[in-house]
């Protein structure tokens, strides 16, 4: 559903966020959602993810594992 909601913005958001955990070794959902907003201000594809979902932080959640100790 969120691939295909994407399409072909789905793979630049996962590389993303999967670069920003890495990259930081971790991070919160909250923290991803501000770098994605950056990201998506300077990439173009802000405004559709703003009328397609109210947060992404469910996406967040639901695609990457947060663990609070890390």
């Amino acid at each position: 559903m969120v691939k295909e909601s994407l399409g072909d913005n789905f793979e630049s958001i996962f590389n993303h966020i999967e670069a920003l955990i890495a990259g930081d070794n971790g991070a919160s959902p909250e923290e991803i959602y501000g770098e994605l907003t950056i990201a998506g201000l300077e990439m173009g594809f802000l405004y559709e993810l703003g009328n397609k979902f109210d947060t992404l932080i469910p996406i967040i959640n639901e695609n990457f594992k947060y663990d609070e100790n890390t």
